[in-house]
């Protein structure tokens, strides 16, 4: 995760194919409430939905764009 950038990696289950995002623009949600894109930091499981397209930003190579990004803290599973 790239906080200056707002870009992620992130892996598609279960193959596990990785992908480099752009999630400036993305909604981002915990517990479907907004939160912030370094609230991110604390999940190491999250679900975001993404469009690919390939392109460049901050000289990185990325595969698409995150629309966006859920976390549901594990003991509310």
């Amino acid at each position: 995760m790239s906080d200056s950038g707002k870009i992620i990696l992130v892996s598609k289950m279960p193959a596990k194919t990785k992908y480099m995002l752009d999630a400036a623009t993305a909604k981002i949600t915990v517990n479907g409430k907004p939160a912030e894109f370094s609230d991110l930091v604390q999940y190491s499981m999250i679900q975001v939905k993404f469009e690919l397209r390939k392109g460049k930003k901050e000289g990185i190579d990325i595969d698409g764009i995150a629309t966006e990004i859920n976390m549901t803290p594990p003991h509310e599973q």
